[in-house]
């Protein structure tokens, strides 16, 4: 008896092995996917099969997945017009690939339930989207958000999703859009927004707003392609964040929200252009670094980062200029830019580097003018308001570093350093169109506990019709016997 059952047994199972593969097409305008007569062949597509919803032949097509149901590979929109709607109780597998927008007009797929791949690809020579608000999408190998041309979009109103990796935007003239607003999105390892370095004219953004969560380990903003990121509420955590990488054009703006990194690269190797704007939120890390040496090679690199509003925090320090023929700039027009460690205004060789404060707090650690590594580089402290405070001030000799002071017509608050001053190169003071004074005043323009013995500027510059005598004293820097310049004050006598 157990002989004959162990027959009927593996009887069973060549049977099942032996079941040939099909691709089968959905054949309604609308229905559901369980219903045997949905389908050509009137079978639903089973484990070895490929399904396909939205073909030339069937036109445009709604597939309704309300159960479990399980494909060895998925096509929507395959030369056509198609759409998945995954229902919350619905749970669709395709063992191999997913392809929404594959070669055809539209691709859609509508998720409340979960969809399980190893890989997803949207827009594969198609246009594409996916909306999403509730239940998950769990990709066990790659996720490639804009394949080979067209226009992908996914947008995720909640639920959890989990990708070992996310492209957008993959291939050269490729637009790729994923907004999330709500739920969670982790990606274990590369997070990419325009990924070939060899390909141009495509683009690829990545909007976190509302009680999103997104966490990753390499995120990268414009790799080849155009990479936006656009931080307006929830949080994004990532172990290391590049904007601009290689070829790229990586552009960063941050409204609300957290952003938190170990490491963030503006600017990270190759002929690369970075821009970062921050109005609001906290932008949190171990340290930033604006531009880096690539190997061999000649190239040209672009930073910029605008502080408008919102606070910065460094646990560590901040790298300005790291490639020689570079350009750096940061502008500080409000809020909160806090280094625990070092500001260094141009680290590398022959590399211009500039930090501009007209409004906001800058603290740090130690602001060395002319970095510590290198001398022939041109660097610019440039203060026309807010305030700077910093528990060492450094000014490397023999290099091309600027210490420039433009007094506001009022509101000025001194430099202050709690610590030692190291005076060298240039000090360059200049007045506002609009900067007015009273007979006999003192301009305090940085105060110190201890001057470097011996140590002063080789170069002082008057600027924009001051005239007036600089002195630089052992725990401070003042201006005095200031002559007046411009029209005198209006006076009006009311009797």
């Amino acid at each position: 008896m157990l002989r004959k059952c162990f027959m009927v047994m593996v009887a069973g199972c060549l049977a099942g092995t032996s079941a040939q593969a099909a691709t089968i097409d959905f054949n309604k305008t609308e229905g559901n996917w369980n219903v045997g007569t949905n389908w050509n062949g009137g079978a639903v597509p089973g484990l070895v099969d490929t399904a396909r919803v939205g073909t030339t032949d069937s036109g445009t097509n709604t597939a309704v997945v309300s159960d479990v149901q399980q494909v060895t590979q998925l096509q929507v929109a395959r030369l056509g017009l198609g759409t998945v709607d995954i229902e919350p109780t619905g749970d669709l597998t395709a063992s191999t690939r997913c392809y929404i927008g594959y070669y055809g007009i539209l691709g859609t797929m509508r998720v409340r339930g979960k969809l399980s791949t190893p890989e997803l690809w949207m827009g594969y020579q198609g246009d594409s989207r996916l909306i999403q608000d509730g239940g998950s999408v769990h990709v066990s190998s790659g996720f490639d958000l804009g394949r080979d041309g067209g226009v992908s979009y996914f947008e995720q109103n909640g639920g959890t999703n989990t990708f070992n990796t996310l492209y957008v935007a993959r291939t050269h003239g490729t637009r790729g859009t994923y907004t999330i607003t709500n739920g969670g999105l982790t990606v274990a390892q590369t997070l990419l927004l325009g990924n070939e370095i060899s390909h141009t004219g495509g683009v690829a953004v990545l909007n976190v707003a509302g009680s999103a969560f997104v966490k990753t380990r390499y995120l990268t903003v414009g790799q080849g392609h155009k990479g936006v990121l656009n931080v307006h509420g929830g949080e994004l955590d990532a172990a290391s964040i590049s904007v601009a990488y290689g070829t790229g054009e990586g552009c960063m703006t941050q409204t609300a929200g957290t952003v938190t990194f170990p490491k963030m690269y503006l600017s990270n190797h190759g002929n690369s252009t970075s821009r970062v704007d921050v109005t609001g939120g906290a932008l949190t890390g171990g340290e930033i670094i604006m531009g880096s040496t690539p190997v061999g090679g000649t190239f040209v690199q672009n930073a910029t980062l605008n502080l408008y509003d919102g606070v910065m925090t460094l646990t560590n320090k901040f790298l300005m200029g790291g490639l020689s023929g570079g350009l750096y700039a940061v502008n500080q027009h409000g809020g909160t830019n806090q280094i625990a460690n070092n500001l260094e205004i141009g680290w590398a060789a022959d590399e211009t580097s500039t930090y501009t404060i007209d409004g906001g707090l800058l603290t740090a650690g130690a602001i060395n003018v002319g970095g510590t590594a290198y001398k022939s580089n041109t660097t610019v402290l440039a203060v026309a308001g807010g305030e700077v405070c910093a528990n060492a001030f450094n000014m490397i000799p023999n290099g091309d570093a600027t210490l420039k002071v433009v007094l506001p017509p009022s509101g000025w608050k001194p430099i202050q350093v709690n610590g030692t001053a190291y005076l060298s190169d240039t000090l360059s003071i200049e007045r506002a169109s609009d900067f007015w004074f009273d007979p006999g005043t003192v301009v305090t323009v940085m105060t110190y506990t201890a001057k470097s013995s011996g140590t002063f500027f080789s170069k002082t510059n008057l600027l924009n019709g001051l005239d007036c005598r600089v002195n630089v004293l052992s725990n401070m820097i003042t201006l005095d016997q200031l002559k007046p310049s411009g029209p005198p004050r209006t006076v009006i006598v009311i009797r």
